[in-house]
């Protein structure tokens, strides 16, 4: 999952907001929190942000998976009948991506386990006053929480 620095330390603490699903780059497959095996596709949505933004590195649990097809009619709506969804590459864009609808953290009981942290550009998140301690984006001088 790429996303910026603010949202990465906002996302460690309280879990992945799939209020927001779509702000960023559109909803192809609805509601949810979009991640994908594929890190090129990750590092997309990273390098859009400031500082090249970041990629979490997670152990996700996806419960009752669909995999789309293209033009599956489900494409949008399988949040009623499924925990996630996969779309193999071709189906949707040309990368492989999973959508899961519950944003929490496996701390909250929920199917994200975030594992790692990859900086877009580390000189660059340094100036900003953060690393990557334990696995964890921290702000330079701040004890990791894990």
């Amino acid at each position: 999952h790429g996303t910026s620095v603010e949202a990465a330390r906002n996302i460690q603490d309280t879990g992945f907001r799939v209020d927001l699903s779509g702000t960023n780059s559109g909803a192809l497959l609805g509601s949810g929190v979009y991640c994908s095996t594929d890190l090129t596709k990750a590092l997309g949505y990273a390098a859009n942000n400031k500082y090249k933004g970041v990629v979490f590195r997670l152990n996700v649990d996806l419960g009752q998976c669909i995999t789309l097809q293209r033009g599956d009619p489900l494409t949008r709506k399988w949040q009623s009948f499924y925990d996630s969804s996969f779309a193999p590459a071709g189906t949707v864009n040309q990368h492989d991506e999973n959508c899961v609808k519950d944003g929490r953290l496996t701390s909250q009981g929920g199917p994200f386990e975030i594992v790692d942290v990859v900086v877009g550009d580390t000189r660059q998140l340094a100036q900003s006053g953060h690393i990557v301690q334990g696995g964890r984006l921290v702000k330079a001088g701040f004890a990791s929480s894990s």
